[in-house]
């Protein structure tokens, strides 16, 4: 079990330092924090640990400053499970939706109210425009099946009236009352 440990902190290290070199995309690293966290049950803390090594540390990348390093790294932990408040992600185009626009929300999201890829989610807005995702939704709704990599398509009717056809669009993602919120960055 301690061998198992040690690989899964040298796994994450290599990895947060190909992000910071620019050899792993943004996106490839959050799916490996994700997995850390839901499928290797690595604990936040020690994780914001080693990163805050790693930033912190001269021995790592030598060449880059504190400051270049420490804002690299804030933008993943804002759009991880490491995160307390919100993951930030996107509402756009996403391969797998050949029309309309799709929501990517992380799987430590989903896990938190008891979704996963391929189960079926319902979908609704509320008054304010935010876009509320989860099992026991009433009312009114649509329901999508959840893709790859926990893409939601949103029905082209809902994506029309909230005005994310044209361009793409940011959204902090946070679970509420058993329910996924996904509210637009103005």
């Amino acid at each position: 079990m301690e061998e198992f440990h040690k690989w899964k902190l040298a796994w994450l290290e290599g990895s947060i330092l190909g992000y910071l070199k620019g050899d792993i995309p943004s996106q490839q690293l959050i799916g490996r924090v994700d997995k850390a966290i839901n499928d290797y049950k690595m604990d936040k803390r020690e994780i914001l640990e080693l990163i805050k090594k790693i930033v912190e540390s001269p021995a790592y990348l030598p060449n880059m400053s504190k400051e270049e390093k420490r804002k690299r790294v804030e933008v993943l932990i804002k759009s991880t499970a490491l995160s307390n408040n919100y993951i930030t992600t996107k509402i756009g185009s996403y391969s797998g939706i050949k029309r309309g626009v799709g929501v990517r929300v992380p799987p430590s999201i989903l896990k938190g109210v008891g979704l996963k890829q391929g189960d079926k989610a319902r979908i609704q807005v509320d008054l304010s425009g935010r876009i509320i995702i989860g099992r026991g939704i009433e009312g009114m709704y649509y329901e999508r099946k959840i893709r790859k990599g926990g893409v939601i398509r949103i029905p082209n009717e809902l994506a029309r009236r909230l005005g994310l056809l044209d361009e793409e669009t940011e959204a902090k993602v946070w679970v509420e009352e058993e329910k996924i919120i996904v509210d637009m960055i103005k």
